[in-house]
């Protein structure tokens, strides 16, 4: 077994007590939301086997933080891998195949902090994830990234009647 094969051996959370990364039942949203992105600061966040870590808990369907984003944030990219044919599920066990390696790289956003694909640099040469990189391009490349629109909770996935 070669040093690739034991990644998570040189994950920064290697050795580390592992409790922060996983829901406690009973949780209320908003502090579970913050714990998260807070291991995702301190921890994912310059790890240097973030992007392995991220691939397998999306091949597993893993829970808690992993590879920098939680279970929501990896389900709705898993889905995103699937439209896109980069990804297939066995519906029998649930594992997921990658039918072509990603050659991405899993940044934090050095505008929103936030765990994503790397799509180029912003206004001031900071690294941004997509969504912030869309909103400064379609917003005519101005000095600064505009903030995202604020999102309400329970709007999602609401449809009119």
């Amino acid at each position: 077994m070669n040093s690739q094969d034991r990644w998570w051996e040189q994950a920064r959370c290697a050795g580390m007590e592992l409790g922060e990364f996983f829901r406690v039942e009973g949780e209320d949203v908003d502090a579970r939301d913050e714990r998260e992105q807070r291991v995702v600061r301190q921890v994912c966040a310059g790890c240097p086997v973030a992007t392995e870590c991220l691939r397998k808990a999306i091949e597993t369907s893993a829970v808690g933080v992993a590879g920098g984003m939680n279970e929501n944030e990896r389900d709705r990219y898993r889905r995103s891998l699937l439209r896109n044919g980069l990804l297939t599920i066995d519906r029998r066990t649930g594992r997921c195949t990658w039918l072509v390696t990603p050659d991405v790289e899993v940044i934090v956003c050095e505008h929103c902090h936030r765990r994503g694909e790397y799509e180029g640099p912003g206004p001031r040469g900071e690294r941004l994830i997509r969504a912030c990189f869309n909103r400064w391009w379609q917003a005519g490349c101005p000095g600064q990234v505009p903030a995202p629109r604020p999102r309400h909770r329970g709007q999602r996935g609401t449809r009119a009647a």
